[in-house]
């Protein structure tokens, strides 16, 4: 069983926590990422549907409720993974309906969270790049926050700012791997299969069909590892907090 440290950890002692934290919720994570995963790349499937057939799309405001409803679903099972690996590290019963529930329970903070977050990060990148990208990582833990913790839209921004500020490059160094991993294996899959299908002849429709597919596996996998990362950063930053408040 996975246990959390009550002490703070170095960048290697995180990552390391965290991929042992993915390897055993990877099985459980999979009903979450597989829906969420499917559910968000439905509208682009369908336009690719579309630009061979007119016919489903056709209608824009069809277009756009399906657009809705595939985001609103995905999303609502990311919401209900983080929940569920949160139950897993500190050990909270927990199952699959009952995570969804959860999620549901949450939904409408978390769309009100993403607006404001939304809202912050434009507001500084209009003003400087630098502040939009600083806002940016402070206040992302907040959407974790909001799922596990019984604190309104406002506690979990001003939470994870005050969390994420002084430790502001610890943060992007642990956050990096799992994003430059997943970045850097989707550019190489993704250029292979551009390659491959290109030279066999295949059209348009087909070769983004594929790209499709495999952006789906890669996100299946991908997915809990970084989320594994962000809750076990999230507990190391809490208990750098009470260590700094003791000191």
């Amino acid at each position: 069983m996975f246990t959390l440290k009550n002490e703070p950890h170095d960048l290697q002692l995180i990552l390391e926590r965290s991929f042992q934290l993915y390897r055993q919720v990877f099985s459980l994570s999979f009903p979450y990422t597989l829906c969420a995963t499917l559910l968000m790349f439905i509208p682009h499937t369908l336009s690719t549907i579309d630009m061979l057939n007119k016919g489903l799309l056709g209608h824009s405001d069809l277009a756009l409720w399906i657009m809705v409803f595939c985001w609103l679903g995905g999303f609502t099972f990311l919401c209900a993974l983080i929940f569920r690996i949160y139950c897993y590290c500190y050990q909270i019963p927990s199952h699959f309906i009952g995570s969804i529930k959860h999620a549901l329970f949450k939904l409408i903070s978390v769309l009100l969270l993403s607006t404001l977050y939304c809202l912050i990060v434009l507001s500084g990148t209009m003003l400087l790049i630098i502040p939009g990208m600083i806002f940016m990582i402070t206040l992302m833990f907040s959407f974790i926050l909001v799922i596990i913790d019984n604190q309104n839209v406002l506690q979990t921004l001003t939470t994870s700012h005050r969390l994420v500020w002084g430790h502001w490059w610890h943060v992007v160094a642990v956050m990096a791997v799992p994003f430059l991993l997943n970045l850097t294996l989707t550019l190489c899959i993704m250029l292979s299969i551009i390659f491959l299908l290109t030279n066999q002849g295949l059209k348009i429709a087909e070769i983004t069909f594929a790209l499709t597919v495999s952006n789906i596996i890669i996100q299946i996998i991908f997915i809990p590892l970084i989320f594994s990362v962000a809750l076990v950063l999230l507990h190391d930053l809490r208990h750098r907090a009470i260590h700094e408040l003791r000191w």
